[in-house]
This record gives C-alpha cells, sequence and structure tokens, in this order.
C-alpha cells in the first residue's frame, strides 16, 4: 500500500448537534434503577475525545431538561466535581486536551431517594474561548418510570462526498479532498481501475481532509474513487493519468 499523507483541515460550525467539538467512547444514554431501593446511587464514566485540530480548553457543564422530585445527581470533569444538585451547572474545571487526546474524567451519579420517574440532563462540552464549538449528549435517569423511559436518541444521518480531484488528470501526484458531516470511524477511500480491480484503499477518520495519492508507479488511464464507510457507498469520482 502506498505512503498516505493526510492534509486535515477540521471546521467547526456554530453551536448545533453538528458541531462536534469532542467524541465519546463507552458513552450510555440511560441508566436504569429501582425505587424500592432507596440509597441505590446510579453511575456512570465514558472517555471523552478532543475533537479539534489544535490543544483546546475544553469545560463541561450541565442542563436540566427535567428532573424527578427529590432527585439529584453529581457530575465531575477534569479535578473538579459538582455539588449533589437538581438544577442547572456550569463547572469551572477548564481540561486542556491535545488533538484526539481521550480524557476519563467525565463521570456522572444519580440519586432518586425512592423517587419513581425519569430525569433527564444534557451535558455539555466547549471551548472556553468560543463557547459556540460544542457537542451535548442527553442522559436519562429511568427509576421505575410508568410506561418506562421516553428515551431519545439523535442520530446524526451520515452524509459525505468527494470534493474535489486535484490535480487531474495527475502525473506524480494528486489530492483527494472529502467531508462528512460528523467525524467517521474508519471509512474508506477506494481507487479502482477501469476493469473494477481494487488498486488502493485508505482509511479517513476525521470529518474532513485531504488524502494525498502517490499516482508515479500507477499506469495511465481512467480511475474510479469511491468513498465507503459502514458498508455504503456515498460518492464515486473519475480519476485520470496521464504520464
Amino acid at each position: 500500500m502506498k505512503k498516505l499523507v493526510f492534509v486535515l483541515s477540521v471546521f467547526f460550525a456554530a453551536a448545533t448537534s453538528q458541531a462536534q467539538i469532542v467524541n465519546l467512547s463507552g458513552e450510555n444514554n440511560v441508566l436504569y434503577g429501582t425505587s424500592a431501593v432507596t440509597d441505590e446511587e446510579l453511575d456512570l464514566g465514558w472517555d471523552v475525545i478532543c475533537n479539534a485540530s489544535a490543544a483546546t480548553d475544553i469545560k463541561c457543564n450541565a442542563t436540566v431538561i427535567q428532573m424527578v422530585a427529590g432527585a439529584k445527581f453529581q457530575y465531575c470533569w477534569g479535578l473538579a466535581c459538582s455539588p449533589w444538585i437538581s438544577a442547572n451547572n456550569n463547572l469551572p474545571e477548564i481540561v486542556t486536551m491535545a488533538p484526539q487526546e481521550s480524557n476519563s474524567s467525565f463521570h456522572i451519579k444519580y440519586r432518586h431517594y425512592g423517587n419513581a420517574g425519569q430525569s433527564i440532563v444534557r451535558f455539555c462540552w466547549f471551548d472556553a474561548n468560543n463557547p459556540s464549538d460544542v457537542f451535548c449528549y442527553d442522559m436519562n435517569f429511568c427509576v421505575d418510570a410508568v410506561g418506562g423511559c421516553v428515551v431519545s436518541v439523535q442520530e446524526v444521518t451520515m452524509e459525505a462526498s468527494i470534493a474535489q480531484i486535484s490535480p487531474n488528470p495527475a502525473n506524480d501526484m494528486t489530492s483527494i479532498a472529502f467531508q462528512f458531516n460528523a467525524r467517521p470511524n474508519n471509512a474508506q477511500l477506494s481507487i479502482y481501475n477501469m476493469v473494477g480491480k481494487l488498486v488502493d484503499t485508505y482509511s479517513i477518520n476525521q470529518r474532513s481532509g485531504q488524502v494525498r495519492v502517490n499516482t508515479s508507479e500507477m499506469e495511465s488511464g481512467i480511475y474510479f474513487c469511491t468513498l465507503t464507510y459502514g458498508g455504503k457507498k456515498y460518492e464515486t469520482k473519475r480519476l485520470v493519468i496521464n504520464h
């Protein structure tokens, strides 16, 4: 396989569900409990991975969407933990993270004190120097909820495209620019020749950037570049090599 060089260019939009300053690993959006155990404490933690292109000061806050009367929660980020609360909270803690660095300090605890029902708390991570760069995740605590918990996880419909191939026709080298609307996990850019034979495959783990392809050892002719993720083909564009 030829040497692959990524020229990464990650752009964050305004504060929307797509403005993903971090990624989560090991997350779970619902914890279940029983009101029969009045001293029960539900707890969970997961890894937070920096998705910025440079070292970033990241803060975390909590917004209560709904809270069962009498219940309280606590959350931690970095070295700081909130008190046991039932209202919104903004931790002052700033965690400076390098690109793709993983931080395992985030942790949630929930006490219902025998009170049944569903509580929902929204946790948001944001750039301390640019709060419009934000990613939020809703956490549900379900304790003997009548009819069960109403749990909604927003699923991002993945969209992807090959923005440009330049130069095209190519001689010794070409750059293939790609764009995903959310960060993929091991997407692929595959190059096929005219008869459908796979020439090379490159792994992609960024929302946007460029794959530089050494075409000097490829025969002159027409090739097809295909962007694939999760078994789905998103776009194919033609590449002409002319030595």
